[in-house]
């Protein structure tokens, strides 16, 4: 899993790309976020269409699930599927103030 930009400053309105790829079809996939404590701070259920073979991106917009924009610093993503978990990846965050 990779993820474009990174950084990048969710306070200046970018987003993040990130790019998987699945060599086996999943019946079930989350993209999770953790802070550097190890708190989960976001969780986005895949749907079908993502969960199949083949490359794929997803968006994030570095909020939380309750819409809060991330401080500045260094979170973990991962995609965990019912069968195994993608590696963690890290991220930055640099809001341009």
């Amino acid at each position: 899993m990779l993820n474009y930009p990174n950084p990048f400053s969710p306070l200046s309105g970018e987003n993040t790309s990130f790019r998987y790829s699945i060599v086996e079809q999943n019946t079930e996939g989350n993209l999770l976020i953790y802070d550097l404590s190890g708190n989960l701070i976001y969780l986005r259920k895949l749907e079908p269409g993502e969960l199949s073979t083949g490359t794929h991106e997803l968006v994030w917009d570095g909020r939380t699930n309750s819409g809060i924009i991330l401080a500045d610093g260094v979170y973990f993503a991962m995609i965990d599927f019912q069968e195994y978990k993608t590696r963690i990846h890290k991220i930055a965050i640099i809001n341009d103030k």
